[in-house]
């Protein structure tokens, strides 16, 4: 083990839980909330936090990234929340609802990779997608070319085949399961797919999804999804790597591609390293002034974040989270130990915020 690792945990203590400290907080068990697809990370690290103290076992909500981060944003004192956790990064929405209510000393910390794949039935057929397929296939409106002055309009999306989007496609019945708008989930493959895939800079067009049955909302837990695919196999579901990693062998992840580049499946491997086009980063995101005073909550944190957890071969790794680079686990610890914050900006639609040094 790297003798940063090593020490990095024992500096955590004692910067942060002196002899005698104890919060009021600490009489209560820790509340998380937030993105199913973070759920299972957490919930195996409670397991260990709570074999190995005396505290009680986490209170742990998956209410979707969305939610939880407007709840904590909303800063409701008779409902404190000590962690969010969320499959993207705090939305310049969320940042002024957190402004509005004073919460605005806020620690992020990154927990890992994820990819959101696409997968079906191993009794499906085989297919391969690009981001512009995808797009074709759940946005509500297409453009439409008109040939006599290249001017472009929108119509209703009228594929219900995917051998009409693309012959060299299976003449199936497009249908997919994916998660609510709640769900950070969704965001991200907004993001990250459809707006990609989408041919014109319009976001309205680009990331809204059809409503005529194609796509159907299956709640937030990415079990529901997978139960779905089992009884239509020509269906795809939308779900994180995890999820998918789990169900390998009922389930059939699809090579997607970008700007023609090849297909690429969703491995370890290919979201590390960027060859597989739809990955993202987990957040943790926590009061500042609740972690200081709550020595139970440090030692969580510290659980979770520790070499063994989300190392590079940490048990949380083993089940399924892509770890960070050893220089991006350094700078995550490096952010807790000194206490540095989210610097919120005050227009709305901004770039992610950065964080600044409080020292």
């Amino acid at each position: 083990m790297n003798r940063l690792m090593q020490i990095l945990p024992i500096g955590l203590i004692l910067i942060f839980a002196p002899a005698g400290l104890k919060a009021q907080n600490d009489n209560e068990p820790i509340r998380i909330i937030g993105s199913s697809t973070v759920y299972p990370f957490v919930t195996i690290a409670a397991e260990k936090f709570s074999e190995n103290t005396d505290y009680e076992y986490p209170n742990i909500i998956a209410t979707g990234t969305g939610a939880g981060m407007m709840e904590f944003c909303e800063n409701n004192p008779d409902i404190i929340t000590h962690i969010v956790t969320a499959s993207r990064r705090i939305s310049p929405k969320e940042e002024q609802v957190c402004i509005q209510n004073a919460q605005t000393e806020i620690i992020e910390i990154k927990l890992g990779y994820d990819g959101i794949g696409l997968t079906r039935s191993r009794l499906a057929t085989s297919m391969a997608l690009s981001l512009h397929e995808i797009y074709l296939a759940l946005a509500k409106s297409i453009p439409s070319h008109n040939q006599s002055d290249d001017s472009v309009s929108f119509i209703p999306n009228p594929y219900k085949y995917w051998n009409e989007i693309n012959p060299n496609l299976p003449n199936e019945p497009i249908k997919f399961y994916g998660p609510p708008i709640t769900s950070g989930t969704r965001d991200a493959f907004n993001e990250l797919v459809l707006s990609e895939g989408c041919s014109v800079n319009i976001e309205q067009h680009c990331t809204e999804i059809r409503n005529d049955g194609v796509y159907s909302a299956i709640g937030e837990n990415d079990d529901l999804i997978v139960q779905r695919l089992q009884t239509n196999d020509t269906a795809i579901g939308i779900i994180g790597f995890n999820f998918l990693n789990r169900h390998n062998a009922i389930l059939s992840a699809i090579p997607i591609s970008h700007d023609d580049l090849k297909p690429e499946l969703p491995t370890g491997r290919n979201i590390t390293i960027g060859h597989y086009p739809i990955s993202r980063t987990l957040y943790l995101y926590l009061n500042k002034q609740e972690y200081t005073n709550s020595t139970m909550l440090q030692a969580y944190v510290q659980e979770l974040i520790s070499d063994k957890a989300f190392g590079e071969n940490g048990y949380l790794t083993q089940e399924g989270l892509i770890p960070l680079s050893p220089e991006s686990r350094k700078a995550t610890l490096d952010n807790l130990i000194k206490l540095r914050t989210l610097n919120f900006t005050i227009e709305a639609n901004t770039e992610p915020t950065v964080i600044q040094n409080n020292n």
